[in-house]
């Protein structure tokens, strides 16, 4: 049966490249795989004795309990955000049409003014903001939140595979252990799982952090135009 462990493992990183980069099955590098490594769970020493299987089972369910808390709190995010996110979107569309009718309705009522006391360079300010405003807009809306929004959905398709991975992993767990085989490196792939969602959720908290960034740029612009004192006359 020990031979069969090497293939198990092999199978299990099969696909799994950009989760476990560094993670390699027993016998392939055995010096570094059987080393002990800072914040790593499974131990070096010898797993062969009842003691040191023991020992081994003990470790390898602390990193699948790891990374099952590390999955959870990245779920967790996106239950508790999308809302947030679906908001910030909405709220930068509203600030920039309040920006917009803001500038237009100051344009107009200067417009409507006897020619003697219209303000045509207060006139030709609005157009000109008006123009920057549509310029930062396109270049928002076209180019800066797809961007973000791209990074958001990523994450979410990440948390999706991630999940899969993971039960992937525990459901062959058993037959890793009947191999008989040194289950540290089964451990460091529930390790490597855990640190990569803690990985995709900041990757998710920024591009969230990002759209509010934006959503805050565009009341304050917003409200700069509705409180501003008229420089018109």
């Amino acid at each position: 049966m020990r031979t069969v462990w090497p293939m198990l493992a092999a199978c299990a990183l099969i696909g799994w490249g950009t989760l476990f980069v560094g993670v390699r099955p027993s016998g392939a590098e055995p010096a570094a795989a059987n080393a002990p490594a800072a914040g790593k769970a499974a131990p070096a020493a010898d797993s062969s004795s009842p003691g040191g299987r023991e020992t081994a089972y003990a470790a390898l369910a602390q990193s699948r309990l790891k990374a099952e808390l590390a999955i959870r709190r990245l779920r967790a995010y996106f239950d508790e955000n999308d809302g947030a996110w679906r908001s910030a979107a909405l709220a930068c569309e509203q600030a920039h049409s309040r920006l917009e009718n803001s500038i237009a309705r100051a344009q107009e009522q200067e417009q409507r003014k006897p020619d003697d006391q219209r303000n045509q360079g207060f006139i030709d300010d609005c157009v000109q903001k008006r123009q920057a405003v549509q310029q930062d807009w396109e270049r928002f809306a076209n180019v800066s939140r797809p961007a973000m929004e791209s990074a958001y959905r990523a994450t979410q398709t990440l948390t999706q595979q991630i999940q899969s991975t993971y039960q992937s992993l525990a459901s062959t767990e058993n037959s890793w252990k009947d191999a008989g085989g040194d289950l540290a490196p089964l451990a460091a792939m529930y390790d490597a799982i855990a640190k990569r969602a803690d990985e995709v959720r900041a990757q998710a908290e920024k591009a969230t952090g990002d759209l509010q960034s934006s959503q805050k740029t565009w009341e304050a612009a917003a409200d700069a135009a509705v409180h501003a004192p008229d420089k018109a006359g």
